[in-house]
């Protein structure tokens, strides 16, 4: 068996793609074709695997924040001071008067803040039925009084 070496023979070297790991500076994470090499005389094709690109590390995408579900409002006030358009919806409230047992009267009162140091903008003393519009923004104080339910 005759046995040839490379080197004995004329080589003349055809190499495509060699440069364009070395030459990529573009960020591409695409890895380069493999380099085919052709040799003169017998021929003989070797595919050489080209250097791996290392593509830059890329931040995870966060994930979007979960939505977060509106504080259900009350259609009916009882005593206590609510925020209307947050605790419950603007619209026209009645209440059929003070609650049995109390006092015979029932209170409320429209103010500029919360707190119990909140400037009363305009307040009532009541003994009968009654009926309130309220405005998203507006905050409503009332006490001793039967539910103030929307009616509209």
């Amino acid at each position: 068996m005759n046995k040839k070496h490379l080197i004995g023979y004329p080589a003349t070297f055809i190499v495509a793609g060699m440069i364009t790991a070395a030459g990529n500076s573009g960020g591409s994470t695409a890895s380069p074709a493999p380099s085919v090499v052709t040799l003169a005389g017998p021929t003989v094709t070797a595919t050489v695997a080209p250097k791996s690109v290392v593509p830059k590390s890329v931040a995870a995408p966060k994930p979007a924040p979960k939505p977060v579900a509106p504080k259900p409002v009350a259609a009916t006030m009882t005593d206590g001071q609510w925020v209307i358009g947050e605790d419950a919806p603007a619209g026209r409230y009645k209440t059929s008067g003070p609650t049995p047992g109390g006092m015979d009267i029932c209170y409320y009162a429209f103010k500029k803040g919360e707190g119990a140091d909140a400037e009363i903008l305009d307040n009532e003393i009541l003994k009968g039925r009654a009926t309130v519009v309220v405005k998203a923004g507006q905050v409503f104080d009332t006490s001793s009084c039967e539910p103030w339910v929307k009616v509209g």
